[in-house]
């Protein structure tokens, strides 16, 4: 019995431990087959994955190849500009050449001419020693007078009728002076235009970037956004966002600061990013860039006009004139452009084209500071100037190229007319012509609303206004020309020349400034019979 007992035992153990088995076996059968579906799923997902980010890195390497290839376009149009620039040299080179022959020839010609009137003034010379003797011989023969008396009464007679004769001359050179001035200088002016084969710089700014994303433009929207506080800060300009244009526009007084701002603003829109952090450091990446611009268009340009020894500062303000525009002329081109002019009046004129040259670039690196402080640029230029080290001429030049101060020597009328060529040759500035003639009619009719006008005339392409007011007109004046309406004091012509113009300031728009100058005229004609 016991050991039927144990056998049973034996069996039920056996059984047991075969079925435990045997749901051991299901139970890792389907642990197997539970880890293959999640092995399987787990493969789909990394697979997704790496589709995602071989899409994400296709996109961003057409972004990094569009960026490159517009910077790669920039660079060849810059290219094309130097290439331009330096078969502009080329041309002039060769004028010079061409010139330099033809004044070869005439010093030739005049040296030649030197040597037959220093014949002729040897003989005149003894004929005159001749006559002398002669006339002195009779002199003591005739009138009983001594050599020495003689020869004083002689000179006395010459020397009053050398100087009636000089007066004469002097008073017809005068004159033909005043006749042939601006004969002469027309035809300086267009002998230099002529030689000087320029092309237009006339750009456009795009100060509106669209902005494809709508949450990216949407981050930005409100001044207390962390996004647009963070582009405030670092750029110094301010967005105004239109969500359903989906554009954004870059507002603020500095043009350097713009340009970041503009350059800033289109990695934001291309890289759809809106974390501050990343629009701090895409800020500073690209003032890094804009500083190096600065630098080497400063120093190609300083090269180009060929100036030694420039202060940094001078040069660092010549550089950020690249990116400021006046009626869409770029300043550093027009500076360099005005360089170039003075260079060539100078060399007509035979003064010293070096400093010609240096007045002409450095004339306008006022306007690279006047959104940082009040004044005309052609004062504040000068006074850096002159803090730089820069020689009075130059510093001259710079201050009365708009006549803030007196032009003190031939350099800065010099730059004063090549800076009015480029400014206001055809095609320099982009304004339409209805809308120039129109301003310049209304600041005619303004200046004329005073009884006492006599003649308004408008200059230098309407930034200054000359007023001519009654004068006394006493002696023999034309009926055409008397003046019968009333006459102003002295004290009289400041009050007026304020309220023409505050009358401009408040109904005319314009750029810059106007400056307005009264004169009185009076005359007393008396004739001799």
């Amino acid at each position: 019995m016991v050991w039927l007992s144990f056998v049973l035992f034996l069996v039920a153990l056996v059984v047991g431990a075969g079925l435990v088995w045997l749901v051991a076996r299901s139970q890792l059968g389907r642990a197997r087959s539970d880890g293959q579906r999640i092995l399987n799923a787990a493969r789909k997902d990394l697979e997704t994955l790496q589709a995602e980010h071989r899409v994400r890195l296709e996109t961003l390497q057409k972004e990094l190849d569009t960026e490159a290839q517009t910077e790669l376009e920039a660079q060849e149009r810059e290219n094309d500009d130097y290439c331009s620039e330096l078969e502009e040299r080329e041309k002039v080179l060769q004028l010079r050449e061409d010139d330099l022959t033809e004044l070869k020839d005439e010093v030739g010609a005049k040296e030649k001419a030197a040597l037959d009137n220093k014949d002729e003034t040897e003989r005149l010379h003894r004929e005159q020693e001749n006559v002398l003797n002669k006339m002195q011989a009779k002199l003591e023969e005739i009138g009983e007078l001594s050599t020495a008396d003689a020869i004083e009464q002689i000179v006395r007679d010459r020397v009053e009728k050398a100087s009636h004769q000089g007066q004469i001359r002097l008073r017809n050179i005068e004159e033909q002076t005043k006749e042939d001035a601006a004969t002469e200088a027309t035809r300086l002016m267009a002998t230099v235009v002529d030689r000087y084969a320029g092309v237009g710089h006339l750009e456009r700014v795009q100060n509106t970037i669209p902005v494809p994303d709508k949450r990216t433009i949407l981050s930005f929207v409100g001044v207390d956004s962390p996004a647009h506080a963070a582009f405030i800060e670092e750029t110094n300009c301010e967005l105004v966002c239109d969500e359903e244009a989906g554009v954004a526009t870059v507002r603020g007084d500095d043009p350097l600061a713009r340009e970041i701002a503009r350059r800033v603003l289109r990695q934001i829109a291309n890289r759809s990013i809106r974390v501050p952090e990343r629009i701090r450091v895409i800020s500073h990446q690209v003032k890094g860039e804009i500083e190096r611009e600065v630098q080497n268009a400063g120093r190609r340009a300083i090269r180009m006009i060929g100036l030694k020894k420039v202060h940094p500062e001078i040069l660092h303000l010549v550089g950020r004139l690249k990116f400021r525009l006046s009626y869409s002329q770029n300043q550093l081109k027009h500076a360099i452009e005005v360089a170039f002019i003075s260079g060539m009046l100078a060399e007509e004129l035979g003064v010293d084209v070096a400093l010609a040259r240096r007045g002409g670039l450095l004339h306008d690196i006022g306007k690279a500071m006047t959104h940082e402080r009040e004044g005309s640029h052609a004062v504040l230029g000068a006074e850096v100037a002159r803090r730089c080290g820069e020689i009075e001429l130059v510093a001259n030049a710079i201050g009365a190229h708009h006549n803030d101060e007196p032009a003190e020597s031939a350099i800065a009328h010099i730059v004063t007319a090549a800076d009015a060529l480029s400014g206001a040759r055809p095609g320099a500035r982009r304004e339409s012509v209805t809308a120039y003639v129109n301003r310049i009619q209304d600041i005619q009719a303004i200046a004329s609303r005073s009884a006492v006008v006599r003649r308004v005339d408008v200059m230098h392409a309407g930034r200054e206004v000359r007023v001519i007011v009654a004068g006394e007109d006493r002696g023999e004046v034309d009926d055409a020309e008397r003046n019968y309406g009333p006459v102003l004091t002295d004290a009289e012509l400041h009050p007026l020349a304020q309220d023409i113009a505050r009358d401009l300031e408040a109904e005319v728009g314009f750029a810059g400034q106007i400056r307005v100058t009264v004169i009185r005229e009076s005359r007393a004609v008396s004739i001799a019979y």
